[in-house]
């Protein structure tokens, strides 16, 4: 299966039938989120963010009405048209934020240049071996003693999901979606074998996801 034309023509689809569907969900935006805002209270002006699979620019726009220089790449042009209106029309200033249509396959991370990353869901949407490829550009990516913000579903989650089809491993798929998942405690041993330093992990069990806190050693 070819994960990233799969996922493009889904949230292509999506985005053109639903705009900005992130909002409607969250209507207050992300911060009820508490490791997005324990991040946010961590954020410093001036800092260098990227958010991989930014979408429609919710987890993003406190960040940037901090003051922090924000990038944010995504597999469809539909979510950054939404992102870009939306920044605009918060008053932020263009020269703050730049976007970028980009797979995480695709994307070419630059070296050292960001205080903070987050990826919330985007990763589970690869393959394994993928996933593998992209946790380590991100910790190329980060300065040193710098954050990434990582959310994903929770493979027990995923199970209950009628419209998606168990292959094994963690491994789900639909006509129109791919996930990828593992437990919490995989997910850490992924990140600790890489030189992260765990800072803190929060597990939603009721709405079937966790985000963690990891802290670049390099």
């Amino acid at each position: 299966m070819n994960t990233k034309e799969t996922n493009e023509e889904s949230w292509k689809q999506t985005y053109r039938e639903k705009g900005d569907l992130w909002k409607t969900f969250y209507p207050d935006g992300y911060l009820e989120f508490k490791g997005l805002k324990k991040l946010l209270k961590k954020a410093k002006r001036g800092m260098n963010l990227l958010e991989l699979g930014i979408g429609t620019g919710e987890a993003a726009l406190p960040f940037l009405k901090k003051g922090l220089q924000i990038t944010g790449i995504d597999i469809t042009k539909e979510a950054l048209e939404i992102c870009r209106t939306k920044f605009l029309n918060s008053l932020v200033n263009p020269k703050n934020f730049y976007l970028e249509q980009s797979s995480l396959q695709e994307y070419q991370f630059p070296k050292r240049k960001f205080d903070i990353i987050i990826d919330y869901y985007t990763s589970q949407h690869v393959s394994r071996t993928e996933q593998d490829a992209f946790y380590q550009q991100v910790s190329s990516a980060l300065k040193s003693r710098s954050m990434f913000l990582l959310g994903q579903y929770s493979k027990d989650y995923i199970e209950v999901q009628k419209n998606l089809v168990s292959e094994g491993e963690g491994v789900f798929i639909s006509n129109s979606r791919y996930f990828c998942v593992v437990s919490i405690e995989d997910m850490i041993e992924r990140l600790t074998n890489i030189g992260f330093i765990i800072e803190y992990v929060i597990p939603y069990p009721t709405k079937g996801f966790y985000e963690i806190l990891a802290i670049s050693e390099q």
